[in-house]
């Protein structure tokens, strides 16, 4: 049970604190590894680990910054491994509590599982990521062990958190230099707490804990009866500062220690050798032979299936079976080795591998290979379960909660013998197959298990990954061959993941790489957000990314560089993340951290539209617009304002170029500052029509003046709520018609023409067509009497799209057409299309469009007379389809303002500044360049979203000459 520390001294109870927030607290986990009616190690650990929560909350309650911290605590006496309370759904309540959002989470390991790496890195690898996705920080303690030698421990410990990217508490080096490995007296629990609580006060604060003051007292445990008595003792003083000191030096030592130098593949209990089969004497046909009894015999199907399959060609199997003795049935015997010596002898150094049940003592594997079998690597399962006659899924939980790999796992630390991790692999197909069962008959592993299990053995033995072959048996059960698959999939990639002790399966270094960055700053729903992370040591070569599930909230982004930027679009309380940082070595560290969304402070807005058209305002959202909050604001003078505040719509009049009106809002009585929204219009819309009922001719809502019809046979344009093609009075693949702009538009800056139009097929027969763009008024509209002006007709000068003949972007320039690009129209749905063409300097012009948001192509045309008057044109052919063009705006082209790029120092070495002004609604870039003759230049930041006031982002420095640019994304 979860045990929360309320006060340093016995007077104050010990009491579960569940629901609460534990965004600053800590949490002390420890896999104690006591049975039911035992004692052993572990036995009193419940005291060890309330020693250290009292010393470190002790120690926390006296530093600003961790005051208000509490420290719970949870010994599992019946957890096997800290791998075993992520699997075992006995443990389901320390799980989720360890998943419950603490701040740090120190992660004890049990005795077995130090002494095995492997177990200790799958503990961590999933526990951490728990920890993590709740915005934790997870730590593994190294501890005091009975069994493994410090410095042995030491590096399993360092290989296994390196491998998941979190830190060690080194306080087991502080206990083997103060004497105290292995000795088990209740003062002597007490120093040794002592020693953890100062280590990981060290590790988190990164502060001495002789700087406190506090001292240490503790409630002394009677080891006999296995319970407190009523009596408190405190450490002697010197005794305090020299294992404080102890402490503190294990921590600055060995954050800059190297514990190991070379990979460990081939070292451990999980190996994955890379043996290359196709030389002599194997040369592809790989020889393998096994002991054992019905589930074996299964296992040895499903290798032969897999080396056999066409699709591992030229590899083939050749299988010995080695019976069953009356010495044991599937265990390997000391016996064994004689017996076998025939077969043995019969396939000298032609066999890869041997798998058995087990192996009894003085059974060593290394006989088998020193006989004949050079190249022989002997295995045995890691399973010795039963099922306890449940089936289906309850197989499974049954399996999980009778765990206990000791005896297995100490043949490979005893004898020799490499293990196949079947126990964990259980673990990770139950969360990767739905429904998952561990056997499905009372009594032999399920096809899933069996697949994995033979995967396992071909990695281990070969270190190399096999194609998955098609049409894969299937003994009992309903099994789809996807989920088998995931099974052999799964087995190869666990093998190699555990044999590296690394959760990306290669090698990685031990390394002082941190992460530095202990906090995020608050963001403020509507307001942007910029914050860069830190991190040091490594080789300098950092490369971000979030591990957490959860992702970021919407608005914000990570980039590799590590700035998490952007601008939240709700209020979204706290959001956890897990940040991981990879160096150039391989080396990484993660660190979960919490988001919390701030309280937006009224403040001055600005915004941006056009002549003729509203643009949305929306106010500062406080806490999410809750109950209680109430917005005031002026109107302006040169528009209206329509909506509800916080959401608010500007509609300029005709005629104004700025505006403004001022707001505040009041929540529970108190009342914010009064601040401005400041308005720009920029007179940039020539044409703009919504056509509302009010005739071709009539715009009153729009801009830029009304359209004419030109029937050219028997057909015309119509305002119905939209531009409508209207095809009644009969039928005839000529009947046509066009519609025009009775004014003309210049701009010496370009146009930008958007159309949202429909069409309701686009399967081409008879002659439809739907038309639209630009053309020069030195064409009589009123006269027009030709066909399409864009796909036909020669004699026009102007620029648009085709659609349901050509499907195209075509440009003519009076005496010949030019089809610039096809584009992926659609039929039966409203659709915008988006066609802009500017000045490219020398006479001509640059053109890109669009369909639905979709970019359509870009281009150049060598010559373009941006001097004439253009109308907007639509022209409508044919009677068979309905044709219409709901609205239409054309904008000149707006040319930003050039600005300067002020250049300044950064609060911290090595920092620059750069500043520049944005506008609103603009997304900015910021690129750099070491010289400007090659012209190259690389992305530094973005994208800088505009808002209307001045911009800076830090960016580090070295000593070389830098050149920094700022575009606008288009």
């Amino acid at each position: 049970m979860k045990k929360t520390l309320l006060a340093l001294f016995a007077s104050a109870a010990l009491i579960p604190a569940f629901g609460e927030d534990q965004s600053e607290d800590v949490l002390l986990v420890h896999a104690a590894t006591v049975e039911y009616g035992t004692t052993g190690y572990g036995y009193g650990s419940d005291a060890a680990l309330k020693y250290i929560a009292e010393f470190l909350w002790g120690l926390l309650e006296a530093t600003d910054g961790y005051r208000t911290a509490q420290v719970d605590y949870d010994s599992e006496g019946y957890a096997h491994s800290l791998a075993d309370i992520y699997y075992d759904p006995m443990h389901a309540g320390l799980k989720a509590t360890i998943g419950a959002g603490y701040r740090y989470v120190v992660l004890f390991e049990s005795e077995q599982g130090s002494a095995f790496p492997e177990i200790m890195y799958e503990g961590c690898r999933q526990l951490s990521q728990v920890v993590l996705e709740a915005g934790g920080t997870p730590l593994l303690m190294m501890y005091r062990s009975d069994t493994v030698e410090t410095g042995q421990y030491g590096e399993y410990a360092y290989r296994a958190a390196n491998g998941c990217g979190i830190d060690v508490v080194p306080a087991g080096y502080a206990m083997e230099l103060a004497g105290l490995q292995g000795k088990q007296t209740s003062a002597n629990t007490a120093r040794q707490a002592w020693i953890s609580a100062c280590a990981i006060y060290a590790e988190i604060t990164g502060l001495d804990p002789a700087a406190t003051g506090y001292a240490p007292s503790y409630e002394h445990f009677d080891f006999y009866y296995n319970d407190y008595v009523d009596t408190r003792y405190e450490l002697s003083g010197a005794d305090v500062a020299a294992l404080r000191d102890h402490a503190v030096d294990a921590v600055s030592t060995h954050a800059t220690n190297v514990h190991y130098t070379t990979g460990c593949e081939l070292d451990g209990a999980v190996v994955y050798r890379a043996f290359d089969v196709s030389i002599a004497p194997i040369t592809n046909n790989i020889h393998y032979f096994y002991k054992g009894s019905s589930t074996h015999e299964f296992t040895a199907e499903r290798i032969d299936r897999l080396l056999d399959a066409p699709e591992n060609d030229p590899l083939s199997a050749s299988v010995h079976f080695l019976g069953n003795q009356n010495f044991d049935t599937r265990n390997w015997t000391t016996n064994d080795l004689t017996l076998r010596a025939g077969t043995f002898a019969t396939y000298a150094d032609q066999g890869l591998f041997l798998f058995a049940g087990g192996s009894e003592e003085g059974a060593d594997a290394q006989d088998i290979v020193e006989s004949n079998q050079a190249n022989l690597m002997p295995m045995v399962f890691d399973w010795i379960k039963g099922f306890d006659s449940n089936t289906g899924t309850a197989s499974t939980t049954s399996a999980l909660n009778n765990q206990d790999c000791a005896d297995l796992w100490d043949h490979y630390h005893q004898r020799g013998w490499k293990t196949i991790p079947l126990t964990v692999g259980l673990g990770r197909l139950n969360e990767a197959i739905p429904n998952f069962a561990a056997s499905d008959d009372d009594l032999h592993l399920s096809d899933p298990m069996l697949y994995m299990n033979a995967s396992m053995m071909l990695a281990a033995s070969m270190g190399r990954r096999l194609a998955v072959p098609d049409a894969l048996s299937i003994r009992r059960g309903s099994w789809t061959q996807a989920q088998l698959a995931t099974a052999i999939e799964l087995g190869h990639d666990l093998v190699k993941e555990l044999a590296n002790l690394s959760e990306t399966s290669a090698y990685v270094p031990d390394s002082a790489l941190a992460i530095e960055t202990d906090a995020l700053p608050e963001q403020t729903v509507g307001q942007p957000y910029a914050h860069r992370l830190s991190a040091s040591e490594g080789d300098g070569s950092y490369a971000w990314e979030l591990v957490s599930a959860a992702g970021l909230p919407d608005g914000l982004a990570l980039s590799g560089d590590g700035l998490l930027s952007g601008t939240a679009t709700e209020d979204y309380g706290t959001w956890n993340l897990a940040f991981k940082v990879t160096d150039g070595t391989g080396a990484f560290r993660k660190k979960g951290l919490k988001l919390n969304t701030g309280v937006p402070a009224a403040t001055d807005l600005v915004a941006g539209t056009y002549n003729g058209q509203s643009v949305e305002i929306t106010l500062p959202i406080y806490g999410g617009d809750p109950e209680g909050l109430a917005y005031f604001y002026t109107l302006p003078a040169g528009g209206t304002l329509t909506g509800e505040a916080p959401y608010l719509v500007y509609t300029p009049n005709a005629g104004t170029l700025s505006d403004s009106f001022t707001y505040y809002f009041s929540y529970n009585g108190v009342t914010s500052e009064v601040k401005t929204v400041s308005i720009t219009v920029t007179d940039a819309i020539l044409y703009l029509d919504a056509f509302d009922h009010d005739t071709l001719a009539t715009n009153a809502t729009g801009v830029g003046g009304g359209l004419a019809n030109n029937t050219l046979r028997g057909c015309s344009w119509q305002d119905d709520g939209n531009l409508q093609f209207d095809d009644s009075g009969g039928t005839h693949y000529e009947r046509r018609a066009l519609a025009y702009s009775t004014n003309g538009f210049a701009s010496a800056t370009g146009f930008e023409l958007s159309v949202d139009y429909f069409i309701s097929s686009l399967a081409g027969a008879g002659a439809v067509r739907l038309s639209f763009g630009l053309v020069a008024d030195d064409t009589a509209f009123d006269a027009y009497s030709g066909f399409d002006p864009f796909g036909v007709e020669t004699s026009v000068y102007g620029l648009g799209v085709c659609m349901n003949k050509l499907n195209a972007l075509i440009f003519t320039d009076g005496s010949s057409t030019t089809n610039l690009a096809t584009g992926s129209f659609v039929a039966g749905a409203n659709t915008p299309v988006v066609l802009r063409v500017e000045p490219d300097g020398s006479g001509g012009a640059d053109w890109a469009w669009s369909i639905n948001g979709v970019g359509q192509g870009d281009g150049h045309i060598e010559a373009f007379d941006f001097s004439r008057n253009f109308h907007f044109v639509a022209y409508g052919q044919d009677d068979q389809y309905n044709l219409r063009i709901n609205s239409v705006m054309l904008k000149r082209i707006v040319l930003p303002d050039a600005f300067d790029l002020s250049l300044g120092r950064g609060a911290a070495a090595g920092e620059l500044v750069l500043r520049w002004p944005t506008e609103p609604g603009s997304t900015y870039g910021l690129m750099a360049s070491t010289n400007l003759a090659d012209g190259v230049w690389e992305p530094v930041l973005t994208p800088v979203y505009g808002t209307g006031k001045e911009v800076s982002v830090t960016n580090p420095i070295s000593g070389d000459t830098r050149f920094y640019r700022v575009f606008i994304e288009e």
